[in-house]
């Protein structure tokens, strides 16, 4: 029982390090994926393991604020095809962040400012309302978590950087009538 279990995440871990290739290959401007093969290293199942592991971290840390519960709320009445059109949107969001780090413009250039409101407003429609306050704090911990910062890092290095110092910005100046 235990082999065919190891055998099973070997073949998801297989499938994920080729959806890996493909994506950075399409993030660097090389063949373009279609949306469905986008989706394919997308395991529903194991993204509700995931959130079920880090379950007690997180309301530890934001159980009793109003985002949390906001989240809750949201995020218990999705279905699968809720998570993947999330998912989707977010990989959007992830891939125009990229090509403006790969192009090397300036995290305060407005078309980067505009993937991060994309990305604040992608928050506040999914999850909770995204203050200022809270999106300069998820800045922060995309660069001091190392969870954070290994998942952008592994699109391009230096990006979870780059993305903090954009988010900072945009919280200066949104902040500053």
């Amino acid at each position: 029982m235990q082999a065919a279990h190891l055998e099973k995440r070997a073949e998801r871990y297989l499938k994920l390090s080729r959806l890996a290739k493909e994506t950075l290959s399409n993030l660097e401007g090389g063949n373009q994926m279609d949306k469905k093969d986008l989706f394919e290293g997308f395991d529903y199942e194991k993204m509700m393991e995931e959130q079920k592991q880090y379950e007690a971290e997180v309301k530890e840390r934001w159980g009793n604020t109003e985002a949390y519960k906001e989240s809750m709320t949201k995020t218990s009445k999705y279905t699968r095809e809720d998570w993947e059109r999330i998912n989707e949107i977010q990989m959007k969001n992830l891939k125009d962040l990229c090509d403006l780090y790969r192009a090397k413009v300036s995290h305060d250039d407005p078309r980067v400012q505009e993937v991060v409101d994309s990305s604040r407003k992608f928050i506040s429609d999914n999850f909770y309302e995204c203050s200022l306050e809270a999106l300069s704090g998820l800045g922060r911990m995309y660069v001091a978590d190392n969870r954070f910062a290994a998942y952008y890092e592994k699109f391009a290095p230096g990006l979870a950087s780059y993305y903090n110092n954009a988010i900072q910005y945009y919280c200066i100046n949104k902040a500053t009538p």
